[in-house]
C-alpha cells in the first residue's frame, strides 16, 4: 500500500541537516566531491541539498518516520517557500529492524528529494531509530 501525506513540518536536527552542511561547505570552497556525503550525491545533487530549507529538511524527517514506523514508502509533494515544486520519496530498506548499541531497534530509510528547476537527489542512507514511546525519530 502507498500513501502519500501532507507536508507538514516537524522539529529538525539530523543526518539531512548534516548532508546539507556538508555540500554547503564543499560547494562554497569550490569542490563538490560525490564522496563528500557517501559518493551518491555530486554537483546536483548538492544543488538540490543546499536549496532544501528548513521546512522541506522538517518534511524529509517526518516522512522518514512516518516510513519507518509502517515500513511503507512515503511519497510527498508541496510548494516551497521559493515557489518550486518539491517531491520527497521515503522508502525503508527491505531488511528487519537492528538492534543496536545499547539496545536501540533502527531501521534504515532511503531518502530522494527533487526541486523543479534545480534537479534530484538520492541522499545518503537514514537511521531512524525506535524510542522510549514506540515513536520512530531519525537518529
Amino acid at each position: 500500500m502507498l500513501l502519500a501525506a501532507a507536508c507538514l513540518p516537524v522539529p529538525v536536527g539530523s543526518a539531512i541537516d548534516d548532508a546539507v552542511a556538508k555540500c554547503a561547505t564543499a560547494t562554497i570552497g569550490g569542490a563538490v566531491i560525490g564522496t563528500l556525503i557517501g559518493g551518491a550525491v555530486g554537483g546536483v545533487g548538492c544543488a538540490v541539498l543546499t536549496a532544501l530549507d528548513r521546512q522541506d529538511r522538517e518534511r524529509i524527517r517526518s516522512a522518514q518516520s512516518a516510513a519507518a514506523t509502517t515500513n511503507q514508502p512515503r511519497y510527498r509533494s508541496c510548494q516551497g517557500a521559493d515557489g518550486k515544486k518539491r517531491e520527497i520519496t521515503i522508502r525503508p530498506q527491505n531488511v528487519a529492524p537492528q538492534v543496536a548499541e545499547g539496545g536501540r531497534i533502527y531501521r534504515a530509510v532511503d531518502t530522494a528529494a527533487s526541486i523543479a528547476g534545480t534537479g534530484s537527489a538520492d541522499l545518503p542512507t537514514a537511521l531512524v531509530r525506535r524510542i522510549a514511546t514506540g515513536d520512530w525519530d531519525p537518529a
